[in-house]
């Protein structure tokens, strides 16, 4: 039900090797939730648009009390 945090499973990746001169960065995301990347990442996405809207927000105040 647990389970354990000691998993070892083979993954590989394939690229022609023409595309492999133009990798900057390779970064894997893992996640224990059952939810799909895309929807994890909608998630993400609408948490940032609020921060930014209360960043907004402060900022507004902010200039008032500024003068």
């Amino acid at each position: 039900m647990i389970g354990t945090s000691d998993r070892t499973d083979a993954w590989w990746e394939s690229m022609p090797p023409a595309d492999t001169a133009r990798v900057a960065r390779h970064a894997v995301f893992l996640t224990w939730a059952p939810d799909s990347f895309d929807k994890i990442l909608g998630r993400w996405n609408e948490s940032g648009g609020k921060v930014a809207s209360l960043i907004a927000r402060m900022a507004a105040v902010a200039a008032v009390f500024a003068g």
